[in-house]
């Protein structure tokens, strides 16, 4: 036996080669701006943007087309400064009153804890994502509720708030944003009472019987009330639809819109569903219940554009004007007489046999707001920007600033403002520049003629 240090180590087995990785795929880069978004962008740094340019904007498909951009339009569209609200604030103490309990935070606390789950979008997030999220909903709605004692919460108020919250992203800006929309748009729906929000309905079924007699006859005629369609009114179809792309589109043209605009679309969608109602009733009867349940069921998503743009027809067809006359003063605004009636009866009537009540008490008639008709062009970014900052002492322009106004003079929008356009400040030394070159190549071909006749 050989001794211990005479013994030759084992060969160590190769390690066998291991397969080369596949190659890792790419990561998306994304889709790029598309041409609408990019035009949106340039008439945001015009300084003659106006609401009607918004509004063509809006009512267009695809509304404002990204997230991104509703977080700039949105608050305009209400009369929001964001850059003046960075400045000097809300005007009260918002973590204060967002954790100073109220008459509605038993019920808040209530809804918030099941919101922000039946988007598609928000189903994939994590539960600290989610509670994190929650908890800024709750400090808003909370704070909102504390601040407004005049408004009354109702539920659902929490999936208008959660839209707001996820578009604007911060929550004093969402808080501004909520105010302005509560006071208007949703004015009727946060009253002490269910008697203004039971008025709206109504013109809902006055809306029914002058698009289609026939339907609203065959409705009457089980009784049904117009209940079915109470959510999308309350929520600006926030409660029903599940993809958040698609509600936010919808908002884009309720906030450029007569806010009866929610409750003409609700009546497009129901229109839709006629012929799909009588085939319903001949196979289960037709009754309260198989109408109700049937007219209910929340509309298909990819059938919301069509149905917003048959709304917006139904809103030109019927102005809202129409909904809280008589008959015979619905004849008149019919032939085209409608100026002329208002200068005759200004003052608003009820429906028909006073159905709809007193259209004196909803707010949804009073338009257009205060700022609407107070401003005609609305300011770009970067001017409010340059505003906040000499407000707040320091220099007029940063480098944001400077930015976004070389992006308006790319766009070509800063001529109308009294500013050159790009390029336009080098006219001179090109011409200059010309000039001496046309000099030197003249000079340079009389110094070649004159020098055979100088050597001669």
């Amino acid at each position: 036996r050989a001794p211990p240090q005479n013994r030759k180590p084992k060969p160590k087995p190769k390690p066998k080669p291991s397969p080369s990785p596949s190659p890792k795929p790419k990561a998306d880069p994304g889709p790029s701006l598309s041409a609408a978004c990019k035009r949106i962008l340039a008439e945001l740094e015009a300084p003659d943007l106006t609401f009607v340019k918004l509004r063509d904007f809006a009512y267009a498909p695809g509304g404002f087309q990204a997230r991104s951009l509703r977080q700039k339009v949105w608050p305009k569209l209400l009369g929001v400064d964001r850059y003046a609200l960075q400045a000097s604030g809300l005007g009260f103490d918002y973590a204060h009153a967002a954790r100073t309990p109220n008459g509605f935070t038993s019920q808040l606390d209530k809804d918030v804890s099941r919101s922000l789950h039946h988007f598609t979008l928000l189903s994939r997030w994590k539960g600290k994502r989610r509670n994190l999220k929650r908890a800024q909903l709750m400090r808003l709605l909370n704070a909102f509720m504390g601040e407004h004692p005049e408004l009354h919460y109702y539920q659902g108020f929490h999936d208008v708030a959660a839209v707001v919250l996820l578009v604007v992203g911060d929550e004093s800006l969402a808080y501004a944003v909520l105010d302005r929309l509560s006071h208007t748009f949703l004015r009727d729906c946060m009253a002490p009472t269910f008697k203004q929000v039971e008025m709206l309905l109504r013109h809902a079924f006055t809306l029914l019987r002058l698009a289609d007699p026939a339907f609203m006859a065959r409705l009457e005629a089980v009784h049904l009330e117009p209940f079915f369609c109470l959510s999308w009114i309350l929520t600006w179809f926030a409660h029903d639809v599940k993809n958040l792309d698609v509600a936010e589109r919808l908002w884009d043209a309720f906030l450029v819109s007569h806010p009866l605009l929610p409750l003409y679309v609700s009546v497009a969608v129901t229109l839709s569903r006629r012929e799909g109602l009588a085939r319903h009733c001949a196979e289960g009867g037709e009754n309260f219940g198989v109408v109700h349940n049937y007219l209910s069921h929340a509309p298909e998503e990819a059938a919301l554009e069509a149905h917003l743009q048959e709304g917006l027809r139904l809103l030109r067809r019927f102005p809202p004007e129409m909904l809280r006359c008589t008959g015979w003063e619905r004849s008149l605004r019919g032939w085209g007489l409608g100026p002329v009636f208002d200068l005759w009866a200004p003052a608003p009537r009820g429906g028909d046999d006073g159905e709809n009540g007193d259209a004196r008490a909803l707010q949804a008639f009073v338009w257009p707001p205060a700022w609407y008709a107070a401003t005609t062009s609305l300011a770009p970014d970067w001017q409010l920007l340059e505003e906040m900052r000499r407000k707040m002492g320091r220099k007029g322009t940063s480098r944001a600033t400077r930015h976004r106004r070389r992006l308006a003079r790319e766009a070509g929008q800063l001529v109308g403002d009294g500013r050159k356009p790009p390029g336009a400040g080098f006219g001179g030394v090109t011409l200059t520049l010309t000039l001496l070159v046309v000099a030197a190549s003249a000079y340079w071909a009389w110094q070649r003629r004159a020098a055979p006749a100088l050597e001669q």
